[in-house]
């Protein structure tokens, strides 16, 4: 019996008889590939905080994410010296981040110290989450 060059999947012929066990097996094999491939979830959230400067809002996922890219809505990522977005990632130093990564998703929040704005009540921010 022939099979496939990347993942040995089983190539039946008209004379190949045809066993359960390997239907099976190819099975196993197609699930154990496509679990290994990446998902990207797109979503958005309002941001939540005003000028006070103590909101920590929470973002939902159902996972812990492995990266996240986040942009406001108005599309600029630096403004007037502030941060307002970016790309994170899972175990990234948390200096210079208002984020912080959750068994089930992120929070965001504005730190003024470090002009890092991820919760403005002035924006709806879009992101990206690779699980």
């Amino acid at each position: 019996m022939k099979q496939t060059e990347h993942y040995q999947l089983n190539q039946y012929e008209p004379t190949d008889s045809f066993l359960r066990a390997d239907f099976n097996a190819d099975n196993q094999k197609l699930d154990a590939a496509l679990a290994e491939i990446p998902k990207a979830v797109l979503g958005n959230y309002q941001g939540t905080q005003k000028s006070d400067y103590t909101a920590i809002q929470t973002i939902s996922l159902g996972y812990r994410p492995k990266a996240l890219f986040i942009i406001p809505d108005n599309g600029r990522l630096f403004s007037d010296g502030g941060s307002y977005g970016g790309l994170f990632y899972d175990g990234q130093p948390p200096s210079r981040m208002s984020l912080n990564f959750t068994e089930d998703g992120f929070q965001v929040w504005n730190q003024r110290s470090d002009f890092s704005y991820l919760n403005l009540d002035t924006h709806t921010y879009i992101y990206l989450a690779f699980r």
